[in-house]
């Protein structure tokens, strides 16, 4: 890390890219998981899948290419499949 350098815990990684999302546009049952994958992302030391993700994500919600309103279902279409 060079000087000057922002240094996050893992929980405000997480704060921060939850409200993020929210302000663009998730609720909060849908920006919590994503939220806690970018945690998990920066903690495995994974950054193209951690906070370097936020700034699209919250474009793709602002801009509608995601429904961050969206409610996921189940639905059986056939045996074994869902």
């Amino acid at each position: 890390m060079a000087d000057g350098d922002a240094c996050l815990t893992l929980d405000e990684i997480e704060a921060l890219a939850g409200r993020a999302l929210i302000a663009h546009g998730a609720t909060p049952g849908n920006a919590a998981p994503v939220a806690r994958s970018l945690r998990a992302a920066e903690a495995d030391g994974l950054r193209s899948h951690g906070l370097l993700r936020l700034p699209a994500d919250c474009s793709h919600l602002a801009c509608g290419k995601v429904d961050g309103r969206a409610t996921p279902w189940l639905e059986r279409s056939a045996p074994g499949v869902l």
